[in-house]
Formats: C-alpha cells, structure tokens, sequence
C-alpha cells in the first residue's frame, strides 16, 4: 500500500534464507505475470491473482429521529451514515427529506419553510456520519407526522445498502378549548304579559377536558335596538356561563317581558367575554330579534289579523273585525267603540266590550260570550256555545253543536246536525224566555242544569196539553200547572220534576214548561222555553216519551 507498515510476504519464492526478486511485471486484470528464480528451476513465468479490492458500502439509520417538536425555536432530529467494506478512500453521498406516511410532514415543519437536503463526506479512513434535520417548534395540534431522509449519488464506486430511515414528529399541543354561541330560539313575539325565554347555545369544542367560564351580556343592537325595558325586571340580562369538565354545551336564557306596547320588531346582541383556563371565543356574538306582537287599528272599521304567536291588538272606535289565532292574543276594545267581532280558530272567550264571535275553520271548538249582548256562531266542528250573561244570540252553524244560552234572554239555533239545548233552572223563566228557533223533534234534545248549574236527570214525566187559546204566557203557564195531560179527562196538576208541551192554538208558538223539584209555579226558577221553529212530528195529547226530547 505504500508504506512499509502496509508491505506483506507475498509468495516465498526461494524457501531458505535465500533472496530471490521478481523481473518484468506485468499486470493482467487481477493477475500480476513476472519471472523469479526460486533456486530449484531457475527463471521462471510466475502469476500472482491479487483479488478484487472491496467495494465502500453506505447505509443510513435513525438515531435520534423519534420527538416532539417543541413550541418554538428547533429541535435536532438525527441520523447516522455508516462507510464499510472499504475506507481507503474518499466517498460523498446526497440526501434529502420527503414527507411520508399517512400524515405526512411538509416544509413549514422544518426550520427555514423548505424540506432539508444535502451532502456527507467522508474522508480516507473515516466511517460515520451524522445528518442533524432540525425540526420547527410550533404550538398547533396535528397528528403525528412522518419523513424520509433518502440517500443518493454515492461517490467514487461508493453503494447504498440502506438508502432511506424515517424520522416521526410526535405531537406535543394541546388542543386549546374554544367556545362559540349561537341563537337556538332567539326570534319570537314577546308577548302580552310576563315573560318568555329567548335561548342561545355556547358550545365548547376541541378541549372538554377541565372547566371553563365565559361572561355573556346583552346589549341592543341594530336600527331598532332593544333596552332594558324589553327584558325581565328591566334590566339588560347577563351572566357567566361554566362548563365543567366533559360538558361541551350550555343554554343562556334571556327572559324578554311581555307587553302590549305597539312597537317595530327590536334586536339585541348576546356577547361571551372573559373565557378562563386558556380557552379561546371563536364566535362572540349572536342576535336575537323581539318580533312584535301588539297592533292597533284606527278610528273607523279595522281589521286586525293576529300573528302566529301571542299577540295585542286594539280596535279603538268603529266596527273592528280581529282574527284571533293563538290563546295568548289579546284584544282590547274599550266601551262605546263600535259592535266588534272576533274571528278565532282557537277555543275563545269575548273579552269585555266586544260583542260577537265568529269560529273559523273545521275544528271542534268552544265559544263563551261575555256580559254583552252577543252573537256567536260555530263552525263545521261539533262546536260548545256558552252565551254567559246578556241577550245572545248563539247559532251552531254544521256540527253536532252544544248550545246554552246563560243568563239573559238568549236566542239559540242549532243549525244542522245533532245538537242539545242546555237550559238552567232560573235562565229562562216566564218573564225572560230563550227561544230555540230549530228545534228538531227526535234529534235535537234538552238537556237540563240544576239552578246551581250542576247537572241533573231528566223530568220523571212528560206530556203534551191541550192547545192554549190564550197568548199571553202567565195564563199558559198557571193552565199547565193546573192541567198538564190533554188526552185524560179532568185536571192533571203538572207535577214536580215534570215537563208539558203546550201549543198556543193557530200559531207556530210551542212553549216547553218545567217544573222543579218544588210543588207548584216557582217564577224566579221553574223553566219556560219558546220552541218556534219545530221540526218533525209534534207528539200527540198526553204522554210523552221522556228520551224523545231529553238527554
């Protein structure tokens, strides 16, 4: 090798002490020819195969290439390149880094923004090397992410045995909890009176492992901004929502107050402030919208149509026409300001000062009046009439009605269908008669109250008497009582707990008479009904079957 340390016996030509030397080398491939004389045959052709001088081989391995990242600044990642085989003399190698894997590592995770390359060198003799990648120190949470340091354009005669080793950047951040709120029901009427519960949703994503608390306040917002007045107890609302560990959800509630004030459609703002423990508000704000509710008509007819929630409306004076459609709408109407109707598709009792009402659509509904003297009507449903107090005029319209008239001198139709007639002792007496004007005979029936307003059984016993030759109707009454039973001889006292029918003769005019449980004409309680509109087959003299007229 060129050096007398590196000199070596080849071949001891001339065994014994002694020389010999070699002329006329000649190399051929691995095979060195030359003459020698080794003393037993003289000068002689020699050969001497040298063999075939080792390849350098090169391979790379991870060292240090399994970490975190760190947040900031860089962290070394490393590999080793290892020379054998042959170190005599001088190889240089390239390598470089790809991202690899399912979540592959990219430029922004090394130091610089661009994917590490370069070159080792080794010099004679030398045998190791180190590749340092330094990996970016950041703060955001990723996967584990993977890359490949690859070896290449080996030098001088140089192979790559192991050409690639990967390194993995692991994970180190921790997800910072975020907190975002948005309006889940934050848009509706406010009402008439008390109040109703505008809701929004904070929701805690990312990180639910500890506690958080975020401030939420309320402010008016927009071109017609809501204040303190528009919410419970006249302040604007605010609060602290807190999450506990695991909860990712709360609800804030903001109580708007009802009112009756006409006014535009008002905003507000709900706003999260001040979040704790890291936690980080990536939607602030959310809007809710106070739609309103409360209308008010002019000094002539109106017609006010109530919304699909609770609403207020106001006629004033004129003949106003309200559509009610909602058991929170409220209508006010003051004294002397027209004859006004409601139209409701609800179950509706008239508020004070307004006279008539109307059901709509096909349902089954109840209808009250009030003190005044109304007129109600049904709908197609099997509709429940009450006309309270006053002189009303109820009419079932379609249906298998319910109608009672009440206090007062009330005017009741069925209209088609099936219908009852209620009657209480003491609401219609001689002196203040209801009047059915559709009675029909074995369909329609009577159906009584006590004058407690309890129910009762039917009358014991019912007959028809004789035709009245007379009109006026205290003569009637005190000729029933004495005799109820047209078809028998002699006078039959009406009975207690009795009924009779008594036709006035040449008219169209049938009274139904109904004594109570006390002997004889009680005025102030026994019942007087004025059928004038009978249908069907008028019952003959005498007896009658109770179950053809009552319930």
């Amino acid at each position: 090798d060129g050096t007398a340390a590196g000199t070596v016996l080849v071949k001891d030509i001339r065994p014994g002490s002694y020389g010999s030397y070699p002329f006329s080398l000649t190399a051929v491939g691995n095979t060195l020819f030359f003459t020698a004389n080794d003393g037993v045959n003289g000068w002689e052709l020699w050969a001497l195969n040298v063999g075939t001088p080792a390849i350098p081989t090169l391979a790379i391995a991870a060292t240090s290439a399994n970490q975190t990242e760190g947040n900031s600044g860089s962290k070394a990642f490393t590999f080793t390149v290892t020379r054998a085989d042959n170190t005599t003399g001088s190889n240089n190698v390239n390598w470089a880094v790809t991202g690899s894997g399912s979540n592959p590592a990219n430029a922004t995770d090394f130091v610089g923004g661009v994917l590490p390359s370069g070159s080792v060198s080794f010099a004679t003799g030398e045998t190791s090397k180190v590749i340092t990648v330094d990996v970016q120190g950041d703060t955001t949470v990723e996967l584990n992410e993977n890359f490949t340091v690859t070896l290449s354009n080996a030098t001088n005669g140089a192979t790559i045995t192991t050409a690639t080793a990967t390194g993995t950047i692991q994970n180190d951040d921790v997800a910072v909890p975020t907190l975002t709120i948005a309006a889940t029901s934050a848009s509706q009427t406010e009402g008439n009176s008390g109040s109703k519960a505008f809701t929004f949703t904070v929701t805690r994503g990312d990180n639910t492992t500890g506690s958080n608390n975020v401030d939420w306040a309320v402010t008016g917002s927009g071109s017609n901004p809501a204040n303190a007045t528009d919410f419970a107890g006249g302040l604007l609302p605010s609060g602290v929502v807190s999450f506990a560990p695991g909860e990712s959800s709360k609800v804030i509630t903001v109580d708007v107050q009802g009112d009756t004030t006409v006014e535009l459609n008002e905003n507000f703002t709900v706003t999260l402030s001040n979040p704790t423990n890291g936690a980080t508000i990536t939607t602030a704000t959310a809007t809710g919208t106070i739609n309103n509710d409360d209308f008010i008509g002019t000094s002539g007819p109106d017609t006010l149509v109530g919304t699909s929630g609770a609403d207020a409306m106001t006629g004033l004076a004129g003949n106003d026409t309200y559509t009610v459609n909602d058991a929170g709408d409220l209508v006010i109407e003051a004294l002397n300001q027209g004859t006004d109707t409601v139209q409701a598709s609800i179950f509706y009792t008239l508020p004070n000062n307004v006279e008539n009402l109307l059901l709509t659509g096909t349902g089954n509904l109840n209808g009250t009046g009030n003190g005044l003297n109304n007129q109600i009507t049904g709908n197609s449903g099997n509709n429940n009439l009450n006309g309270a107090a006053g002189n009303d005029s109820l009419n079932g319209a379609a249906g298998n009605d319910t109608l009672n008239g009440a206090a007062g001198r009330d005017t009741l139709t069925g209209g088609t269908g099936t219908d009852i007639f209620i009657f209480r002792f003491g609401q219609s007496t001689a002196a203040a008669r209801d009047r059915v004007t559709d009675f029909a005979i074995g369909t329609d029936k009577i159906d009584l109250l006590s004058q407690a307003g309890a129910a009762i059984n039917a009358p014991l016993a019912f007959t028809r008497a004789t035709d009245s030759t007379t009109t006026n109707i205290n003569t009637i009454v005190a000729n029933v009582f004495t005799d109820a039973n047209g078809a028998t001889a002699g006078n039959q006292a009406l009975g207690t707990n009795s009924a009779v029918l008594v036709r006035v003769a040449n008219t169209t005019t049938t009274y139904l008479i109904i004594n109570d449980g006390t002997a004889g004409f009680q005025s102030a309680n026994d019942l007087v009904i004025n059928l004038t509109g009978l249908t069907g087959t008028l019952p003959a003299l005498g007896t009658i079957a109770v179950n053809s007229f009552f319930v």
